[in-house]
């Protein structure tokens, strides 16, 4: 590999952790209630989830693994009430990295009569960290 691949691979892995970076701040500016060190369960796997791991420090997350049953390939589970239950504990907010993989969660998550999750891009965050935006106050 030249310098030149290794400085255009620096700067690609670098644009993705910056762009990460804004999701994640977005995240939290569109829900105030997360508290600093919010669990953040990362799913699908290849450089953008290292990325994720990487960034979520800076931007006051905790990186928590997701329970199994959050694995893609598993998501069919999420139909038992019981096991639905247990996949949403252990974390505040779900990062889904393979943007492919989005579609499928979106599905299984908006699929049952338990909504308590809000969907923002590529996250689901739970609904309990919502909280009204307060408007300025008119002059």
């Amino acid at each position: 590999m030249s310098v030149t691949d290794a400085s255009t691979l620096q700067a690609r892995s670098e644009r993705r952790r910056s762009a990460i970076a804004a999701r994640l701040a977005h995240v939290r500016h569109v829900m105030p209630g997360l508290p600093h060190g919010a669990r953040l369960a990362i799913v699908g796997g290849g450089r953008e989830s290292n990325d994720y791991r990487a960034v979520a420090a800076e931007c006051g997350f905790t990186v928590v693994a997701p329970p199994a049953t959050l694995d893609r390939s598993h998501l069919s589970l999420l139909a038992r009430p019981a096991v639905r239950r247990w996949a949403l504990e252990g974390w505040d907010v779900l990062a889904v990295a393979e943007v492919s993989a989005l579609e499928a969660y979106r599905m299984k998550f908006s699929d049952t009569e338990e909504r308590g999750l809000i969907r923002i891009g590529n996250f689901f965050v739970k609904q309990e960290y919502a909280q009204p935006r307060r408007l300025p106050a008119a002059a």
